[in-house]
């Protein structure tokens, strides 16, 4: 969704157990917030959160091989395993549109 698109925040909100500690190396020009609660932040999300897609993907570097068993995907790739998880990830919305 942002692919070749600049963001440029002003203001950016740090959740989870290490946010105290890596507010302090993003530290800069970005006003950098650690609100309270900060270290639960996280885990109250995961509690409420609802699966809406969920899949396995089996890649073997060595082999050059990615396999989706449930959407029936089985290919070969050369070595950007980035790609590969970006295509599984962007999958339920590539399909829906």
């Amino acid at each position: 969704m942002l692919e070749g698109k600049k963001v440029d925040p002003e203001k950016i909100y740090i959740i989870g157990g290490p946010a105290a500690a890596l507010s302090k190396v993003m530290a800069g020009n970005i006003n950098i917030v650690v609100p309270k609660n900060f270290d639960v932040a996280n885990a109250i999300g995961a509690a409420l959160a609802r699966t809406t897609f969920e899949t396995e993907l089996f890649a073997d570097t060595g082999k050059g091989k990615m396999v989706i068993p449930n959407l029936g995907i089985e290919e070969k790739f050369l070595s950007n395993t980035v790609s590969v998880m970006r295509r599984a990830i962007l999958y339920p919305i590539q399909k829906n549109t």
